[in-house]
């Protein structure tokens, strides 16, 4: 990476002091060239409705154009949502609708919503009986991630319906600090979703690991007792 910025910017650092050129004239092309370089490091994408864009601070320039290298689980939609009048964020992958949703959020934790979502992943994970391999696995295509605009109509009308679930089953549990979060989590991916064929999200994760159906089995019969915060 240390090469690749010197061979951008060295070149341009020479032929504008010969030229001596304003300073502000080689920022703004270093700037571009080290943005074309970025959209062109291989990362999963969050897709981020303009909402949380607009709670991130997000900017146009930060936003990745390019597609992402292909994976098998791939990039995910997010969505900011109010619940009992707490900030929620809503995951929900592209391929499996396999979703979660992390309550009560501060705007601290979502403009670090990489790490937010890392986090919640790898409790959900665990949470519904993946094994250690598998979750490091799923985790490893996620080490770096980039922001981007929606682009899927069908999973943002599935992130829709599953935002009205939520939002009704956690009022009433009594709100976004319920212990019945987990459960309400666990329910909702095993709610069959037309976008998936009328699939759970739970199995078309498992489906798309070639994971046993009956894995986690236990966790169908109680639900998970805790989340990660």
């Amino acid at each position: 990476m240390r090469f690749m910025l010197a061979v951008i910017v060295i070149p341009y650092y020479f032929h504008y002091t010969q030229l001596k050129s304003p300073p502000k004239r080689l920022i703004a092309l270093v700037r571009h060239n080290l943005l074309n370089l970025r959209n062109k490091i291989p990362m999963q994408l969050i897709r981020c409705t303009q909402k949380l864009q607009k709670e991130m601070g997000l900017k146009n320039d930060a936003l990745i154009q390019q597609e992402p290298t292909p994976t098998l689980l791939g990039s995910w939609h997010a969505n900011l949502i109010l619940i009992d009048r707490r900030k929620c964020v809503l995951f929900v992958n592209d391929k499996t609708l396999f979703n979660f949703l992390v309550p009560d959020v501060s705007r601290e934790q979502i403009r670090q919503l990489d790490k937010l979502f890392r986090d919640f992943l790898q409790c959900i994970l665990a949470e519904e009986g993946f094994d250690k391999a598998t979750t490091d696995k799923i985790l490893q295509d996620y080490t770096e991630l980039g922001f981007a605009n929606t682009n899927n109509k069908s999973v943002l009308g599935s992130m829709n319906d599953l935002a009205q679930h939520y939002r009704y089953h956690i009022e009433d549990e009594g709100g976004v600090h319920s212990c019945m979060i987990p459960q309400i989590i666990h329910e909702l991916n095993r709610m069959p979703m037309s976008a998936i064929a009328a699939c759970y999200p739970i199995d078309a994760l498992r489906e798309l690991y070639k994971l046993d159906a009956k894995m986690g089995a236990a966790t169908e019969v109680a639900a998970p007792e805790i989340i990660c915060l």
